[in-house]
Parts: structure tokens; sequence; C-alpha cells
């Protein structure tokens, strides 16, 4: 769902001093990623095809690339963030559940703090938030799927903005990551096949199970 001509629209509830980033599009790496109050671009998600690689690159408001995550068929795919050696992506965010990979996985910001983005599911939906290690029982952010009369959002409160580039980078890559096995996922192979011509990836729907 587009979301430009609805940004102004969207009522949730949060705090008073909590930050809302509005989503373009259904897809975590082909995306703008948009202020609630001023409708300015803050972040982009573009999916791009250097040579016979593939790289999911998100961008800051200026323009520099901030986080990249090079996509694998057969390893984990690798993830740059900022000035940072690059890694495979379950090593930057680690599983802290083996019996469910996905539900629980944490990072460390530049000064060492751990964070854990939580999933859970209630039916056909899947709920993103994302604690802080020292305030584990309350939400520091989190994301709500798009609906028919509302586009997918991220709700930050001023803890969570204090990272705003990680909390944004690791949402779109542990989301496109949760995605790799799904049903209608393209694997890199996939992507490549459809060259020449930039083809924006497409892995369905935030409210993607």
């Amino acid at each position: 769902m587009n979301s430009l001509q609805l940004s102004h629209q969207v009522n949730v509830e949060s705090g008073s001093d909590d930050i809302q980033y509005i989503f373009t599009e259904d897809d975590p790496s082909h995306t703008s990623i948009l202020d609630s109050k001023t409708c300015k671009t803050i972040y982009t998600a573009v999916t791009e095809y250097p040579g016979y690689d593939v790289i999911t690159n998100v961008r800051n408001s200026s323009g520099d690339i901030i986080g990249s995550l090079e996509w694998k068929d057969t390893k984990p795919d690798r993830v740059k963030y900022k000035d940072n050696k690059a890694k495979g992506i379950n090593h930057w965010l680690k599983a802290k559940s083996l019996l469910n990979p996905v539900s629980k996985l944490e990072f460390k910001d530049e000064a060492g703090r751990k964070y854990y983005w939580q999933k859970t599911y209630k039916i056909h939906l899947t709920i993103s938030q994302l604690y802080y290690e020292n305030r584990p029982k309350i939400p520091i952010a989190k994301f709500q799927r798009s609906l028919e009369s509302s586009p997918a959002k991220l709700i930050m409160t001023p803890r969570a903005y204090e990272i705003s580039d990680l909390c944004v980078t690791s949402f779109l890559f542990q989301e496109k990551n949760r995605r790799r096995k799904g049903r209608g996922a393209m694997s890199k192979t996939d992507v490549l096949a459809k060259l020449p011509g930039n083809v924006p990836v497409q892995f369905g729907g935030w409210s993607s199970g």
C-alpha cells in the first residue's frame, strides 16, 4: 500500500513523545520510510544488482548508505552496518531461541548495549517489538503491519530513537531474513534471472506470516 496520501491520516495509540515512521511499500527490501508528521523521507531501502550480486542498501535522508544486506542462496545473508566489518546476518542478529530462531533476535549498538527484536504470533498476525535489555518488559519500539485503511508503520519511543539508524536497519534486515523461506519469497538466483533491468523485489505484504 502506498502511504504518501495516507500518512497524515494515521491514528495510532502511542505516547505523545513517540516517533512514527510510515512505510510506502509493503516490502522490506524496496520501500521509502517517511516521518508521519512531516512526510519527509527519512530512509530508503532499495535492492540493487551490481554485477552478479544482489544487495539491499538502506540510505538515510542525506543519501548515505548506513546498512547493506548482501543476499546469499546457500549461506546466510551478509550485513555491513556503517563502518563495521561485514558479517553473516546470524552473527549480527543472534537468535536467542533454538526452537524458533526468528522469534527473538539480539544485537548490540555501538556502545555495546544489547537489544532484541521479539516476534509473537496471534492467528495470522505477526507482531514485532524491540526491547532494551535493561527494560525487558516494556518495548521501546513496535511495528504495526499495514491494514486496508492504514500503511505499515514503525513506532519508536525516544529511547529507540536514540538508535534510529540501527533500529530501522535491523528491522528491515531481520524481516527480509524471516521471509527468506516463506511462500513466494525470491532468492538471489530468482532475482538475477530477471535481469537485465532493475526489477523491484516483492516479498508480499507485511501481513505475511
